[in-house]
């Protein structure tokens, strides 16, 4: 998504944990399809990493456990399966532990910080849907819609598509399930928690790419609808590449403003800063600025 692209540039904490989370993710895989406990290890150094961002990334420890016991438990005993968990557990304790200098003077105060990302109830001022949100929480809607209005429109289609399909392959395929365990807690925490959001949902963006894995998964489940009818494989092909070089000429043309991006599903408005937050990072400011001073002689101003 062109919000993405955007933040890559000068976001120092979200996409660094969003890049985490991919190598979490593909750790846990290569751990499930091999269990080693020198892949245990690396899994636990990258998941204390993660953790060491933003402490959300503590679901990947009951994720992983779960999905480790669910691959192997008619195959592995219980001993194995003890060990190779006190090694994920052990490293990403001590990952934690070295990464983060604030827990050598009180490990306890992890507590805290946990049930603090939990809740999260802070007064800050955000706009959505025209409304000015001041806190604490936010509407349950308010994640679900900045995703949905934020997202491009077929990859939004796909990966809906994709996480709905994905569930009936989870009964065959345990790894299949990774999408959905990686999408679902963090919204499920949203809702329940109910925490104080802001800045559109740069927060989440974690979560993105198991909602791509979801909308390759749709593409896969349309792909097997239409095998041997070969204009509709070219037609979906013509739309999915079509798709692409749309992105890629947003990417261009919004460039370097991809963060103000909105799909069409956005409501037509001909001042977007009237129902949502737009440039929270300020990054217009300095042109603003100087179309001021090109039309202001006054000194000073």
């Amino acid at each position: 998504t062109p919000r993405i692209l955007a933040d890559a540039f000068y976001n120092s904490v979200d996409i660094p944990f969003l890049v985490f989370s991919i190598c979490a993710a593909y750790t846990l895989l290569t751990l499930l399809r091999t269990p080693t406990w020198q892949r245990a290890a690396l899994h636990g150094i990258i998941c204390g990493l993660a953790f060491d961002l933003r402490v959300v990334a503590a679901i990947w420890v009951p994720l992983t456990c779960g999905l480790f016991w669910c691959q192997h438990q008619k195959r592995m005993t219980f001993p194995i399966y003890r060990n190779l968990a006190c090694t994920y557990l052990g490293t990403f304790a001590v990952t934690t532990f070295v990464c983060w200098p604030l827990l050598w003077q009180n490990p306890l105060v992890l507590v805290p910080a946990l049930w603090e990302v939990a809740r999260f109830d802070m007064i800050i001022y955000t706009l959505f849907q025209g409304e000015m949100l001041t806190g604490p929480g936010s509407p349950w809607q308010y994640l679900p819609v900045w995703m949905g209005i934020t997202i491009p429109v077929s990859i939004l289609a796909l990966g809906i598509l994709g996480f709905l399909s994905s569930w009936a392959a989870v009964r065959t395929k345990v790894t299949s399930a990774l999408p959905l365990v990686w999408f679902t807690p963090p919204l499920l925490l949203v809702l329940f928690c109910n925490p104080t959001l802001y800045s559109g949902w740069r927060h989440f963006f974690f979560i993105y790419p198991a909602f791509i894995l979801c909308a390759l998964e749709g593409v896969n489940w349309l792909y097997t609808r239409i095998r041997g009818k070969h204009i509709l494989k070219r037609v979906g092909l013509c739309l999915l590449m079509g798709s692409v070089l749309h992105l890629v000429i947003i990417d261009v043309t919004y460039h370097p403003y991809q963060h103000l991006y909105f799909n069409a599903l956005a409501p037509s408005m001909t001042t977007p800063c009237q129902a949502y937050d737009t440039d929270y990072w300020g990054l217009s400011y300095k042109e603003i600025f100087e179309q001021v001073l090109a039309h202001d002689n006054r000194s000073p101003l």
